[in-house]
């Protein structure tokens, strides 16, 4: 059984905007939130982006939907295989707004 739990951490988008993501207790989630949120590791905070993006193994949403908040002309496809990554995609996305 998979337990979901509502993070209450400071997550922030690149380009500063508060996050708020679910995430699975006892796994890797809240690290990779952290790393792509609040670290900017893939370097995304001095750059702008518009059209569409996709997101290939997309895993709970940690890249996608920052980006998709940092950037509201970009559309962002996140393309995911697990179904239990699916759900929190869908849950993080529309929980900041842009789960359409």
């Amino acid at each position: 059984m998979i337990v979901f739990d509502e993070a209450r951490l400071p997550y922030v988008s690149p380009k500063g905007a508060r996050l708020r993501f679910t995430l699975r207790l006892g796994t890797n989630d809240h690290n990779t939130i952290f790393s792509a949120a609040n670290q900017d590791e893939y370097g995304l905070r001095d750059r702008s982006f518009s059209g569409v993006a996709f997101d290939i193994g997309a895993h709970l949403g940690a890249v996608s939907v920052p980006l998709a908040v940092d950037n509201p002309d970009l559309t962002v496809i996140a393309v995911e295989p697990v179904e239990d990554n699916c759900r929190l995609i869908w849950m993080n996305a529309r929980d900041n707004g842009v789960g359409e």
